[in-house]
């Protein structure tokens, strides 16, 4: 096992999309109103709003990262504005990496009635506290420097054989087993 990625790669769909209902309200507006400025206006207004959604909903769609026995990458998404930047520009945005020696403990959240991938042992959850986070599935990271890093697993929900890879993965990285909370 060389690498293992997650989730999938922003690309101009979110802005191709938000760009295309701001068009069709304007035209839409133009043809009863006939006024060019509040057409202009009201399709910027729907696509700065179709672009907030998109915004709001991101890394549960889009949340890419990959893992090997060395680091993780991954694109942060925690704040709207990286999320904004992310959609208006899908191919300038950096990737964040942590090295697995930085990590002090893992845990891989599940929320009720999902399906908990084989040879997974839940382990005492007291050992991380778990944050909100939007994603009923995540593998939650907490670092030496004490940041957290939530990295979304819905993506890849059906595929347990890549959840395993990685679980096992970081097992035998991390001086500490990785700890399943089930929420």
């Amino acid at each position: 096992m060389e690498e293992l990625t997650f989730g999938r790669k922003i690309n101009y769909v979110p802005l191709v999309i938000s760009l295309g209902i701001g068009i069709i309200i304007s035209v839409f507006f133009y043809t009863f109103v006939h006024k060019i400025g509040i057409s202009i206006s009201f399709g910027l207004l729907c696509f700065v709003v179709a672009v907030a959604l998109y915004a709001v909903k991101l890394s549960d769609t889009y949340g890419y990262w990959r893992i090997n026995r060395q680091q993780i990458n991954y694109y942060d998404y925690k704040t709207i504005g990286n999320r904004i930047k992310a959609i208006l520009l899908p191919f300038n945005s950096k990737q964040s990496t942590v090295d697995v020696e930085q990590i002090v403990a893992a845990s891989l959240v599940i929320g009720k009635k999902m399906q908990v991938p084989a040879n997974i042992k839940a382990a005492p959850a007291s050992a991380y506290l778990v944050y909100f986070y939007p994603s009923a599935y995540y593998l939650g990271l907490k670092l030496k420097d004490n940041q957290e890093v939530d990295l979304d697993l819905s993506f890849d929900e059906m595929d347990n054989k890549k959840i395993e890879q990685m679980v096992q993965l970081l097992n035998t990285q991390l001086n500490s087993p990785v700890t399943l909370i089930e929420k």
